[in-house]
């Protein structure tokens, strides 16, 4: 394809068009620069900083309900700025932030943080929230930059490689190697600032290592105002990894420990979830189409304007105790073979299904490298309440969008560093449009050379298989439903469960909370006659 040639300061315009036979489908637009090697199917769509579109300015309803709110803080620190906002009809906002009335490039989320301040920063910030056709300012913010007078901490440090480690504090800090040392005879020889970051120091050692856990000692170090670390000696556990930060598909984040529970708190292995599905119901490749259908809780609900009816699958909690490794043709499709049927959908394919996941996972001090792939977009996070719409909640990994079985896309791979042992709450979110479905989530090693070894990849939980596997654990609270087994002897269905208890209940169809379940025995096993016609659906309900 010959390359198409823009001039800097001109406006054009982008048409595109999608055609969809059967299966996943979507579609995006992306650019890269000339010289640019980048894959195209690894390229982000165009930022909508750059796009404008022709709209009508009267159909949507732009409120501000929370505005900025000025801010104080010290020189070598940052400062954030929040804004909330309704509009009606209900779509997604848009959000530029300006300083002193002059964009600031990338500043379009509804919160911005500053970079790091100096005595000079003292100005006002707004933020313009936009929908097609109609942009509202907020309120002028004022910021106030004050003498620095905070000592600085140290946050976390992790290693690169087996004589590096990084070291991240709250500010900027003057670096010096005699401020550091290692413990199991690692000697430090140099302390350098990143370029790009003040509050990054790269520290180099002697050989450390790998897979061997050290304690870096700080002592003595200063911000650029000479403040003293506090506390002073401030001490970190450290993992010798080898990690290349080129490798990722996005920034390395860190993790929360708000909701960190201690090791050996829980100790139900295995998942937790809900899953939807309504019959006629929208197909958007979205994740929050798939919350606002989960969230129905079996009940009628609205999407986009549209009132649909009741899932077919009760979003009730369900239990895994094994691995995130579902499809629905029997095919395996996705990094590891093994696949097993979605819970409660019917096999050979249904459009429109949600589903989110809970756990908590065992981890320990390091850098992860964790990915999902599905058919079709999900989202995957931190959350400590486990809840949807948690405030708290940090997005780890997210795809939005329609795909085949994949984890290229951007988002699909999502790398996270641990700075204390715990069991971390994850809540992952799934859904299915239309065509192919599937989902496994996994463990990639950092040192994969080759994405396509199978080697390279270990399921969440398959301590079966790998004893090294990361373990997931069942939030607290949840009971775990009955297993329900069954055998076809002509037109007769042998049904069982475990453990043994309560009753067996048939349905002919399935009605959110409109269906009617009746007896249909006691005995365990229970033979049930298929009707000649129709459906049956069947559940153990307690005694």
């Amino acid at each position: 394809m010959t390359p198409v040639a823009l001039v800097a300061g001109q406006q054009y315009a982008v048409t595109l068009l999608m055609k969809e036979g059967g299966g996943g489908d979507y579609s995006m637009v992306a650019w890269r620069r000339a010289g640019d090697t980048t894959p195209a199917s690894q390229l982000q769509p165009i930022s909508s900083a750059f796009l404008e579109t022709y709209a009508d300015p009267g159909l949507y309803t732009v409120t501000i309900t929370q505005q900025p709110a000025d801010v104080t803080s010290g020189a070598n620190t940052k400062a954030t700025f929040s804004v909330a906002a309704t509009v009606n009809p209900a779509i997604p906002l848009a959000y530029q932030w300006q300083k002193n009335n002059v964009d600031i490039i990338g500043a379009n989320a509804s919160s911005y943080t500053t970079p790091f301040l100096t005595p000079t920063d003292s100005a006002t910030y707004h933020c313009l929230v936009r929908a097609p056709g109609k942009e509202v300012p907020s309120a002028n913010a004022a910021l106030t930059v004050s003498a620095d007078n905070i000592p600085p901490t140290l946050s976390y440090v992790y290693s690169t490689d087996t004589t590096k480690i990084i070291a991240v504090f709250s500010e900027p800090v003057q670096p010096s190697a005699g401020n550091f040392t290692v413990n199991q005879g690692v000697s430090v020889s140099s302390a350098v600032a990143d370029p790009t970051d003040p509050s990054t120091l790269s520290l180099t050692t002697s050989a450390m290592t790998p897979g061997t856990l050290y304690n870096l000692t700080a002592t003595g170090v200063k911000d650029l105002a000479n403040n003293v670390l506090s506390p002073n000696p401030t001490i970190k556990a450290v993992l010798s990894q080898v990690y290349d930060p080129a490798t990722a598909q996005q920034p390395l984040k860190v993790l929360q420990t708000s909701g960190m529970k201690p090791l050996g708190s829980l100790t139900v292995r295995g998942f937790t979830g809900r899953i939807a599905h309504v019959p006629g119901g929208p197909t958007d490749n979205s994740n929050a189409r798939a919350e606002a259908e989960l969230n129905s809780n079996g009940s009628s609900w609205t999407w986009n304007g549209t009132t649909y009816g009741a899932s077919d699958i009760i979003p009730e909690n369900y239990t895994w105790t094994g691995v995130i490794n579902f499809d629905n043709d029997g095919d395996n499709p996705g990094r590891i073979p093994g696949d097993t049927q979605f819970p409660n959908v019917t096999a050979g394919g249904m459009d429109g299904v949600a589903m989110d996941i809970t756990t908590y996972l065992e981890l320990h001090t390091g850098i992860y490298r964790l990915g999902i792939n599905s058919d079709d977009g999900f989202g995957a996070y931190e959350s400590p309440s486990l809840i949807p719409a948690d405030p708290q909640a940090q997005a780890l990994g997210v795809v939005d969008l329609g795909r085949g079985a994949a984890d290229t896309q951007p988002g699909s791979i999502f790398d996270f560093l641990v700075t204390q042992d715990g069991l971390y709450p994850f809540r992952v979110i799934w859904e299915e449009g239309t065509g192919g479905m599937n989902i496994e989530w996994w463990q990639k090693t950092l040192d994969c050379a080759d994405a396509t070894d199978v080697t390279c990849y270990t399921l969440i939980n398959d301590t079966a298989n790998n004893p090294a596997a990361i373990k997931a654990f069942q939030p607290p609270g949840v009971v775990a439903g009955p297993t329900i087994s069954v055998t076809l002897t002509g037109n007769t269905l042998n049904v069982s469960w475990a453990p043994t208890g309560g009753h067996l209940e048939s349905a002919p169809a399935l009605l959110g909370t409109s269906t009617v379940w009746s007896p249909a025995g006691s005995a365990n096993p229970t033979q049930i006659t298929i009707p000649v016609s129709g459906n049956l659906f069947i559940r153990v309900a307690s005694p």
